[in-house]
């Protein structure tokens, strides 16, 4: 049996996982209901006293929110999301929401659903795929829909009159904060750059000072935060600690403002607030003034005391494919043409479901993913009339109601023959580990060199490159491989590559293997 490292799944999804980096698609809240989810934090921050909202920040204890996640099909039940961007999801909110004391599980009752219907499917921004979404929701939790396209080219969005999120099966991966930008405007926060979607200010002012009110009509906020024309409190967001913010479309994390605001102060946005539209790689806070309003809502919503759900990390070690196992060879019965591929596998503790990923295999090669599925149990049957005879490698990787994205997934190899046929020519089916990937220095600038060390299990030939987020290659280079060395390699990366999120791959005879990094 062959236990790969949770890389192994992050490289098989890897090319739609890494689009946002690349498209920087902005958010499709409005400018209508930007306001809207404003005026919910104001009414929020009148009902919900500062002395309140000071105890629930001091205390210790954490706040847990059930999350349902739906994976929409087509009409015909076919190309759901991958379902390991379900886990992605839980995991990235977790983890973008810990220095909150706010921690998400997955609903207790069927949390990750199955929904098909062609309309949302092809065009999951129409006001009659959000009213579709919003009629199969589960109640008292948040709801995300991981979908297909739009029609827009947003990333995703939060609908306030249907109160869920829907995010693009690109964005659900550990990587893109585009949910974790949704779930500020779940909690009420508006974009930081509230009052200017759709404005380019660059175009309307080319650095003069800003009106006092925009070509929307909205007051303008000022950079001063005391004074005469203070209005930070009011005005975009309605948050002071947020800097002045005026760029409503998706900007590199270096960039250098030459805005100037009515009295002709320069702007300095803040690039790692999650809800401005920097790019992905720089965001990684809320303000002071933002947690405060997501824990007023989370008050408003009597959301403040759901139970703690079981914390214990799953693991994947009391895991092992029973039915078929390593090496095995399922024959295939003339006389039952209704024959059930049947796979079984022990439990993992606290598991409440796996994710069983069965794809078609060729000299160690996957070439074709069969199915990927949720399964609540320990067993899964697959008809046999749709596979040929040849090679397979199935998957299982457990997740708890918490604990999402800690274990291994376990692999397992077998063949497919027909009655009395033996395996041996059938296809080549052991796998041998592919090499382990590390690279420094990580961020890495443009046109610098990036430290690669490739340790192999066999000698031979591997090709690196890099990948940008729509799964283009940037650069590519062939090199020879020692087995069981150190193999350590320069590469010269262009001058003339964009900032961003990155997948570095490794790719030999033996597998491939990936590395995120960051391109400053």
């Amino acid at each position: 049996m062959n236990r790969y490292l949770f890389s192994f799944f992050l490289a098989a999804v890897a090319a739609p996982i890494f689009a946002q980096s690349a498209n920087m698609l902005p958010c499709g809240v409005d400018a209508v209901e930007g306001e809207q989810i404003k005026m919910d934090m104001l009414r929020n921050r009148a009902a919900v006293s500062p002395a309140q909202i000071a105890a629930l920040r001091n205390r210790r204890n954490v706040t847990y929110v059930p999350i349902t996640v739906h994976l929409i099909g087509n009409g015909q039940g076919l190309d759901f999301p991958n379902p390991q961007g379900a886990l992605f999801c839980l995991c990235a909110l977790n983890r973008d929401f810990a220095d909150q004391n706010i921690q998400f599980y997955f609903n207790p009752n069927n949390p990750i659903r199955y929904y098909a219907n062609q309309a949302v499917y092809t065009d999951g921004y129409a006001n009659t795929s959000i009213n579709l979404m919003g009629g199969v929701k589960a109640a008292n939790t948040l709801n995300i829909f991981i979908g297909n396209a739009v029609s827009e080219p947003v990333a995703g969005y939060y609908s306030r009159g249907r109160d869920l999120i829907f995010i693009r099966r690109s964005e659900a991966n550990m990587v893109s904060v585009t949910l974790t930008h949704e779930a500020g405007h779940f909690f009420t926060l508006a974009h930081t750059f509230n009052g200017w979607e759709n404005l380019n200010y660059d175009d309307l002012y080319g650095g003069a000072p800003a009106p006092v009110r925009n070509t929307n009509n909205r007051l303008v906020e000022y950079v001063a935060r005391t004074g005469t024309n203070t209005n930070c409190d009011t005005v975009a967001d309605g948050f002071c600690d947020t800097e002045a913010d005026y760029y409503s479309y998706r900007i590199d994390c270096s960039y250098n403002s030459l805005v100037n605001d009515p009295d002709s102060a320069r702007l300095a946005p803040d690039n790692s607030n999650y809800m401005s539209y920097f790019s992905d790689a720089c965001m990684t806070t809320f303000t002071s003034e933002q947690r405060d309003a997501i824990m007023a809502s989370l008050t408003q919503r009597n959301w403040l005391n759901f139970p703690a759900p079981n914390l214990n990390t799953v693991t994947s070690t009391n895991v092992a494919p029973t039915m078929p196992m390593e090496a095995d060879t399922v024959f295939r019965l003339a006389a039952n043409p209704s024959q059930l591929l049947n796979m079984q596998w022990s439990a993992a503790p606290d598991a409440i479901g796996y994710i069983v990923h069965l794809e078609r295999m060729f000299m160690g090669q996957p070439i074709g993913t069969i199915f990927t599925q949720v399964v609540y149990g320990t067993a899964y049957s697959q008809p046999m009339s749709g596979l040929n005879n040849g090679a397979y490698r199935w998957t299982i990787n457990p997740f708890g109601r918490y604990s999402a994205c800690g274990a291994v997934p376990i692999i397992a190899n077998f063949v497919i023959a027909n009655e009395n046929q033996t395996a041996v020519g059938v296809e080549e089916t052991a796998v041998v580990a592919a090499p382990s990937l590390f690279c420094s220095p990580n961020p890495v600038e443009r046109g610098g060199l990036l430290q690669v060390n490739l340790h192999s299990p066999k000698a031979g030939m591997a090709r690196l490159s890099v990948v940008d987020a729509l799964g283009r290659e940037a650069f590519a280079q062939r090199v020879s491989l020692q087995a069981g060395e150190d193999n350590l390699y320069s590469l010269h990366l262009p001058e003339n590559l964009s900032s961003g999120v990155y997948l570095l791959r490794a790719e030999t005879a033996q597998g491939q293997q990936v590395q995120r990094i960051i391109i400053r």
